[in-house]
């Protein structure tokens, strides 16, 4: 990875954790007396190069996790959420049948894969990582009613944040 590529990724990393923790986490919601959250930040996960070393992916997601998590009060929620997102990524690239050797999943490219393909890519991943996080965060299925509330409430206000956000880093087909 050359470094434009580390800085233009380091630089949209820092972006999306300031707006998530400075923007996005004091906007209070709720739906049948649960309070959801707005995740936008799994969409970087996505957006990682496709040819970044598993390794680093896994320590990409973790760290970022972590960070998050620091801020979210949270310890690990955010960071087993977001590891498990780029463990599944692949599978879910394959399964939809993108091509990973020549296409860039980015908002920025000019290899497009389409805003119809994107989207269904991200809300793929998007809803498992809400899954995921929301089966961390209670730990148990006793509270399987909550989990399901939360997980489609907070995916359906994230997918309506996910379109504009695209458009304005310039995704496009």
């Amino acid at each position: 990875m050359n470094n434009k590529i580390l800085l233009a990724n380091l630089s949209r990393i820092i972006l999306f954790v300031l707006l998530q923790v400075l923007v996005l986490k004091q906007i209070p919601m709720e739906l049948a007396g649960y309070h959801l959250m707005v995740f936008l930040y799994p969409v970087l996960l996505i957006l990682l190069p496709l040819r970044m070393p598993k390794i680093g992916l896994l320590l990409t997601a973790f760290v970022l996790g972590l960070v998050l998590d620091s801020f979210y009060d949270s310890p690990g929620v955010h960071a087993g959420a977001s590891v498990f997102t780029v463990f599944i990524r692949n599978f879910v690239f394959r399964i939809m049948d993108v091509d990973t050797d020549n296409v860039r999943i980015s908002v920025a490219s000019r290899e497009y894969i389409g805003t119809g393909r994107f989207l269904r890519l991200v809300a793929v991943l998007l809803f498992f990582h809400i899954l995921v996080y929301y089966i961390y965060d209670v730990f148990t299925f006793v509270y399987f009613k909550e989990i399901i509330v939360k997980t489609m409430g907070s995916f359906v206000v994230s997918m309506l944040l996910v379109l504009p956000v695209s458009f304005i880093f310039g995704f496009r087909r």
